[in-house]
């Protein structure tokens, strides 16, 4: 069985190791997709005045809450946070299309944008495994993403990708922003995809390989990779707007 498709259950048995922080109770919402389909998400708003937000996808088999050991956190830090469940996945439903998720994930970022207190300028999105690639694409076709989190995004997503797209042809219009890639050394199709990402990516990118087989958001809370939840949080913090002050 391909590694993408570690079971949600995991992530949330890891999870437990992560500090103890509460976000407020998620506000589930939805949205209409250009083809009909009925996107649906959970909305946590930070309990700051913030302006800046994040958008989360989740792995192949997962859900909305396959971050939601990071929720609480990146409240906490000061950030509004919308957890999708993508097309072909949880509620949402419907069939996989990997890039019509990309385009879905562009509809939620413009959905954040039009949410009252929200900053334009900061709206970033974060995915893991497949999840950490339509995470890429959307960004490269949302030209206001103002930086990417990816971590264990497939190097072989072009195998999902309509006949005669190509991952460097989608990525050209990223236009040099920045990115944050992460990936465990012995998960080697995902480590490859990662090195694959850094070299097409043409602004500040930030490439951590860990020496671990862990995947995607299991990665956030496994012994392996104790830091990977700190470095995702400075990365957001630095790259979308300003903290808002206690």
């Amino acid at each position: 069985m391909p590694r993408y498709l570690i079971p949600f259950a995991l992530a949330c048995l890891m999870s437990l190791a992560l500090p103890v922080a509460r976000a407020a109770a998620p506000e589930a919402v939805s949205l209409k997709a250009a083809d009909g389909l009925v996107l649906k998400a959970d909305w946590v708003r930070s309990d700051k005045p913030a302006s800046r937000a994040v958008l989360l996808l989740h792995m192949m088999g997962g859900n909305r809450g396959g971050w939601a050991p990071l929720v609480p956190r990146l409240t906490a830090a000061g950030f509004n946070v919308l957890a999708v469940d993508q097309r072909g996945f949880g509620e949402t439903g419907g069939e996989r299309n990997w890039l019509l998720a990309a385009t879905d994930a562009v509809a939620w970022m413009q959905w954040l944008r039009q949410q009252a207190g929200i900053d334009e300028a900061q709206v970033a999105a974060a995915g893991a495994s497949i999840g950490g690639s339509t995470a890429l694409l959307a960004c490269a076709l949302d030209a206001q993403c103002a930086t990417v989190v990816s971590l264990s995004a497939p190097g072989n997503f072009s195998s999902v990708l309509p006949e005669g797209k190509t991952i460097p042809a989608l990525l050209e219009s990223y236009d040099g922003r920045s990115a944050y890639l992460a990936a465990g050394r012995f998960d080697r199709i995902f480590a490859n995809g990662a090195l694959d990402y850094a070299r097409l990516l043409k602004g500040e990118v930030q490439l951590h390989i860990y020496d671990t087989s862990a995947h995607g958001t299991v990665m956030l809370s496994h012994e392996d990779t104790p830091g990977l939840a700190d470095e995702v949080l400075r990365w957001l913090d630095s790259h979308v707007g300003a903290a808002p002050r206690d």
